[in-house]
């Protein structure tokens, strides 16, 4: 919409009676489909998707200063009930003091928002809510930053029709939980497709893979969630450093390692943690750790926009929290503390 002011949207705003409720019913109904069509057209025009009564007197449409006028609560109330009848807005609470504003409705938004995946080739790609709603990619989409809560709706509406899946939020599905949505939706997305056959491009993506480790790890200190090292060599290639979990206040920490396949990133990099080799099967030759289920797939779907901290992230991170307390527990893993020594029922010393 080209239009940037209410005098824009409606000439009525500047006409005096527009603001007193009409006796006439003829007339009255003429003047509740000016106000409506007004009001619908500014949530559009600023992406309103939410409104609260007790901030009526702060609503632009509600009032004109050049005329002095400004909408009494009945007649508001009045408008509201009109657009509620309409389908155009929803009440969120019994007291009927915040509501939804629908100037689209939840299934034309869901067309708007598939359109917009099919034009950009994103059929069968995995997205972060945050990336569809508040990312770089969607800012001239028309369903950037409209409130969550309808877009939560909408995406529904695209599960219904077969058109999206909304990944779980269980533990079954431990790499989309809550946590990890929001940890994966900070890290950055990386554009260039290469490996490290592809010389001057390998470069590129090498600077990108830098740019979001580098991303990840600012936002695990910030959340003073810091769990892991990394450092590689000069052709960025091969990757070492530490990794650690802690269990009942202590700290259990493992050296990691990986190489990055001929294949990168249509293959995802194999996360050794050779201390751990052959202590469970949820491990192959070499001490690579298996992913679950859903790691492939989504990062599948996902080139070449992840790259070694979605890896970690999704997979090593994961992959930590689910088997090192399994491996404690049965004993398999123990604390470099407690294996230092034990001491005997006569009170001598004995190493392990």
């Amino acid at each position: 919409m080209s239009a940037t002011k209410i005098s824009e949207l409606s000439w009525f705003h500047d006409f005096p009676p527009f603001f007193t409720l009409q006796p006439n019913l003829d007339t009255r109904r003429k003047q509740l489909d000016a106000w409506c069509s007004l009001i619908l057209d500014y949530c559009r025009m600023k992406k309103v998707c939410t409104f609260d009564v007790n901030d009526a007197s702060k609503f632009p449409p509600f009032s004109n200063a050049k005329i002095n006028r400004q909408l009494d609560s009945n007649f508001i109330q009045v408008i509201l009930e009109e657009l509620r009848s309409r389908g155009n807005i929803e009440w969120e609470d019994k007291s009927k003091r915040r509501c939804l504003v629908l100037w689209k409705s939840p299934e034309e938004w869901a067309k708007t928002i598939y359109q917009w995946i099919t034009a950009h080739g994103m059929n069968g790609t995995v997205c972060t809510f945050y990336e569809l709603l508040h990312g770089d990619d969607t800012r001239s989409a028309e369903f950037h930053n409209i409130d969550p809560q309808l877009f939560r709706r909408v995406l529904g509406e695209l599960e219904k029709r077969g058109q999206a899946t909304v990944f779980a939020d269980n533990g079954a599905e431990g790499m989309v939980d809550e946590v990890t949505k929001k940890t994966l939706s900070n890290i950055p997305l990386l554009k260039t497709k290469a490996s490290p056959r592809d010389g001057e491009q390998w470069r590129q993506r090498l600077k990108e893979e830098l740019q979001a480790l580098i991303q990840y790890v600012k936002n695990n200190k910030e959340a003073d969630n810091d769990w892991f090292r990394l450092e590689s060599n000069q052709e960025g290639t091969r990757w070492w450093g530490k990794a650690w979990t802690i269990q009942d206040m202590l700290r259990y920490e493992f050296d990691i390692e990986f190489d990055i396949p001929v294949t990168y990133p249509m293959s995802a990099p194999e996360i050794a943690i050779p201390d751990l080799d052959g202590k469970t099967a949820k491990m192959y030759r070499g001490g690579k750790i298996c992913m679950t289920d859903h790691f492939q797939p989504l990062w599948a779907r996902n080139v070449p926009r992840f790259g070694i901290a979605h890896a970690l992230a999704l997979g090593l991170g994961p992959w930590l929290a689910v088997e090192i307390p399994d491996l404690i527990a049965r004993g398999i893993v123990v604390h470099k503390e407690k294996t230092a020594s034990t001491t005997t029922a006569d009170g001598s010393s004995s190493t392990k």
